[in-house]
């Protein structure tokens, strides 16, 4: 068995808790419109019918109502990630790396601490969905981690250069060739299973 130390990435959004389900039901009451989530081939807004810009994609879809609401601070974590994370732990140090907006960092804290209370004060707010700051490449690449679990294809590609092995959730919105070091995994079970240690 291999007993180096290891530095680990896990997105936070739909790796560890399940933003996109309880987003979509929060816009359905607010709008009237009901957007499947088997449908969402972007989660970039502004492509998936939510206004035809990033600015009023944001606007639109209640991005800000949403992070204030009690839907918010009840999301649900994802299936399997607690026991994931308690494993993963014993094996080396957890980062969480987020593209979330750093002025939600209170309300990610208590979200961690509810249910991650081991990684809660290590998180990495990045620049890449709201352009200010790094991007989770230059975060994976500075930490060097040995492993990163992501839900997004883009940031998977542009991390693997800079990762042993990148396991990418499989979601309606990444789908696209993956090869060399991304694994792409249905669940945290599998990821768990496929685990290069």
């Amino acid at each position: 068995m291999n007993t180096e130390q290891k530095i680990i990435g896990v997105d936070l959004d739909e790796v560890l808790v399940e933003f996109l389900p309880s987003f979509l039901e929060f816009f359905e009451r607010k709008n009237g419109t009901r957007i499947p989530i088997n449908t969402v081939r972007s989660y970039n807004f502004w492509e998936s019918g939510l206004g035809k810009t990033r600015e009023e994609a944001i606007a639109l879809a209640l991005v800000e109502e949403f992070y204030q609401s009690r839907d918010f601070d009840n999301l649900p974590t994802t299936n399997g990630a607690e026991a994931a994370i308690t494993e993963l732990s014993k094996s080396g140090l957890i980062y969480v790396v987020t593209s979330r907006p750093s002025h939600f960092k209170s309300k990610t804290t208590a979200q961690l601490r509810k249910h991650f209370p081991a990684i809660s004060s290590h998180v990495i707010y990045t620049g890449d969905f709201n352009r200010v700051g790094k991007t989770k490449a230059e975060v994976c690449q500075e930490l060097a981690l040995t492993e990163f679990y992501e839900d997004n294809l883009s940031y998977a590609r542009a991390c693997a250069p800079h990762v042993r092995r990148v396991y990418l959730f499989d979601k309606p919105w990444n789908q696209g060739e993956v090869n060399g070091n991304i694994t792409r995994v249905i669940s945290w079970q599998e990821a768990m299973q496929r685990r290069v240690t």
